[in-house]
């Protein structure tokens, strides 16, 4: 947003909503915070304000419903091609944040981390490359969560329930790192009917899509269909059941469709090899998508026609 108060007071007016006292807040605090020239804090805000600290305090207090106003500041502004990012960690020194005590500074979703922990979602803009903030919340402390009866990762898992809508309104795809690749939180997600995408672990136990057996006769044998094939060696690749999607200098990326012990499910799989510039592997990350109907590449090159020979899962 840029320009002057007024036009920054005017637009937010449009995306408010039609409630008088929501709106009247939002146009006053809103074009402050993007213009002080100075430190945001209530006594600079009443200053170049028109309101008294007080007042700005009981503000402060009210349900404002933030993440109603940045939903409709996306719809707007974003080019419709979006997917939601859920991250779980914002890290912080304590030296760094003077207004927070030490038992908030502590709240790290990961062992050994000291810094905010904080449950973000953002909408992402293929479009425009970026991401829009769309709402935050404060991960609760270790005590906190046991007396709720909960796990951390069970924290994640509500949190992503409460903004179900706002993830099926922005595409339902919800796009996480590595830390949520387990299955504790890809099979609550599935049940809400959500796309997920994340990262496996380097040593999860793979196998390959299982081929259709046909008897002599040319039909399909008896009994159930398999669940997987066989399991994937990363060094002996099979090439046609795990083909390359995509290869230059940098890069080379695989996709197909695989069986994940862990989750128990079919899954697709993006293997990309990231490769130093002698060409010798650097690095190995494995990006999955929980709906298999995707395109085999998440972007990164285009997918080749599927072998006749793969079944999915019964």
């Amino acid at each position: 947003m840029t320009g002057t108060r007024e036009s920054l007071g005017a637009m937010i007016g449009e995306l408010a909503g039609t409630a008088a006292v929501r709106r009247r807040i939002l146009q006053t605090i809103f074009p402050l915070l993007l213009t002080l020239p100075q430190r945001n804090n209530f006594k600079q805000l009443a200053r170049w304000g028109n309101r008294n600290e007080g007042t700005l305090h009981n503000w402060y207090r009210k349900e404002l419903h933030l993440d109603l106003f940045n939903r409709s500041l996306i719809d707007k502004y974003s080019t419709g091609d979006c997917f939601v990012i859920f991250r779980s960690v914002l890290s912080a020194q304590k030296r760094e944040t003077h207004t927070l005590s030490w038992s908030i500074l502590v709240r790290s979703s990961r062992s050994g981390q000291t810094g905010i922990g904080i449950g973000a979602f953002a909408v992402g803009d293929l479009g425009h490359h970026t991401a829009f903030h769309l709402s935050a919340s404060l991960t609760p402390t270790a005590k906190e969560l046991a007396k709720q009866g909960k796990t951390l990762m069970g924290h994640y898992v509500d949190l992503v329930r409460q903004q179900e809508g706002q993830i099926q309104h922005f595409g339902n795809l919800l796009v996480c790192d590595g830390y949520f690749g387990v299955q504790t939180f890809v099979e609550p997600i599935l049940q809400m009917d959500i796309c997920l995408i994340s990262c496996l672990r380097s040593n999860a136990a793979l196998y390959y899509a299982p081929i259709l057996q046909l008897n002599p006769h040319g039909s399909k044998k008896r009994g159930r269909p398999r669940k997987k094939g066989s399991k994937i060696d990363w060094n002996n690749l099979d090439e046609q059941c795990l083909p390359i999607v995509l290869s230059d200098a940098e890069k080379i990326v695989r996709s197909a469709l695989v069986y994940v012990k862990c989750f128990k499910r079919q899954v697709r799989l993006v293997a990309v090899d990231y490769l130093r510039e002698d060409g010798s592997l650097f690095t190995r990350k494995l990006y999955f998508c929980t709906d298999t109907q995707k395109r085999g590449d998440l972007g990164f090159g285009t997918l080749p026609v599927p072998l006749s020979n793969r079944v999915p899962l019964p």
